[in-house]
């Protein structure tokens, strides 16, 4: 069956995309990729890679140091920083904490915005469009995630091996301690949406950008020119 969203592309199952990466070989688990990450993301994003260094602050100066990501030692999936970033204890990600700071936008905005996405000081007549972020982050730090980036959010509220499945309460990602559904809390994540944007653009179709589904637990396309939800991410990759 085929699922369409909000005018965007057909949502595909990421068991789905795993097989048409991998030339239409039977789809692998997601568990079963957890511990090679990268392999998807290189495969469907390369073709934006060099575009989202360029929006990436090309010719920007640091002016300040990002704080670095605050594992701790529970058994947490999610840490809240006490900054405005989230980080996640498994991968080191920091997403920021806000899930809706701007609302929903077209792709080339959404790049644009995370380009300059940083804390902005207080005396700063911009100093309302950081976030809520605290952290000392740069132009140049933040960008949209990946797709694998999505997926490592995603696998663990599928209801696989134990998992909470939070398909059946969306949005689909747990709650800090990866044991419940972000609706059924405690989350350090504020204002989840169904619907985001990656940075990863769709390789048999320039116009189009893959979608992280929260409603369903799935990966998809969506048109650039439409518009969605944002979730800014540093590190990793």
């Amino acid at each position: 069956m085929q699922t369409w969203i909000k005018g965007f592309g057909r949502v595909v199952t990421l068991s789905q995309l795993f097989s048409a990466a991998s030339g239409g070989s039977e789809a692998r688990s997601i568990r079963d990729r957890r511990m090679s990450r990268r392999t998807l993301g290189w495969g469907v994003g390369l073709l934006l890679w060099g575009i989202s260094g360029s929006y990436a602050g090309d010719g920007v100066v640091a002016l300040q140091t990002a704080d670095p990501s605050c594992p701790d030692d529970s058994d947490n999936i999610y840490v809240d920083c006490g900054n405005g970033t989230v980080t996640d204890n498994r991968t080191g990600l920091v997403w920021l904490k806000n899930a809706n700071c701007v609302g929903e936008v077209k792709w080339n905005v959404a790049m644009g915005f995370v380009a300059g996405l940083s804390d902005k000081p207080p005396s700063s007549q911009f100093a309302d469009e950081d976030c809520g972020l605290s952290d000392g982050s740069s132009p140049g730090d933040w960008r949209l995630p990946s797709i694998e980036e999505w997926e490592a959010m995603i696998s663990d509220a599928l209801g696989e091996d134990g998992d909470p499945d939070c398909t059946l309460s969306p949005p689909t990602i747990t709650n800090d301690s990866g044991q419940g559904c972000w609706v059924s809390g405690p989350s350090s994540f504020s204002g989840v949406e169904f619907i985001y944007w990656s940075f990863s653009t769709d390789v048999d179709n320039t116009a189009a950008a893959f979608i992280a589904g929260l409603e369903f637990g799935a990966l998809g396309f969506g048109e650039k020119d439409a518009v969605t939800y944002i979730w800014p991410v540093r590190g990793g990759q």
